[in-house]
Formats: structure tokens, C-alpha cells, sequence
């Protein structure tokens, strides 16, 4: 409401950049104080990255966390001499 936060990055998130978040997991703390758990809608595992920065709780960005999406790249070997 009024461009603040309905919830914020659960506590057990801070300082686990990187770290897997799987659905089911908690990811908000709402402002009753109630655990929100991540409900799988970018799949069953994702991976939270700048948890509690301060950029993130602009109304542009609108989350209080990045997420980070694992891909699988093949990168052609370069030349033959390494």
C-alpha cells in the first residue's frame, strides 16, 4: 500500500545468496507476521540472489529480492591449444 511492501524476504533468506530456494520453502514474512512459502511459479527450485538490498524496494523493482534462473550453455571450443 502507498508503494510500501505487503511483505518482505523471510529472515531464514538473509545472507543465503545463492543458496537454493525450493518450493514450499519460506521466501516472505508478511506484515502480520505470517510466513508466505514460495509457491513454485518459476520452478520447483530457483535461487535468490541480493536478498534485503535496498534497490529492490522501489516500486520499479517491487520485490526485495533478484532471482536468479540456472541455464545450461555449450560454449564451442575456441582452438585447439588449450
Amino acid at each position: 500500500e502507498q508503494g510500501f511492501p505487503t511483505a518482505v524476504p523471510h529472515e531464514s533468506l538473509q545472507d543465503r545468496d545463492w543458496h537454493p530456494l525450493r518450493k514450499g520453502e519460506p521466501l516472505w514474512r508478511d506484515h502480520e507476521g505470517n510466513t508466505v512459502p514460495y509457491d513454485g511459479s518459476r520452478g520447483d527450485v530457483i535461487t535468490p540472489i541480493f536478498i534485503n538490498e535496498g534497490g529492490y524496494y522501489y516500486a520499479s523493482s517491487g520485490r526485495g529480492i533478484g532471482v536468479a534462473e540456472k541455464t545450461v550453455v555449450d560454449v564451442p571450443k575456441a582452438c585447439d591449444s588449450f
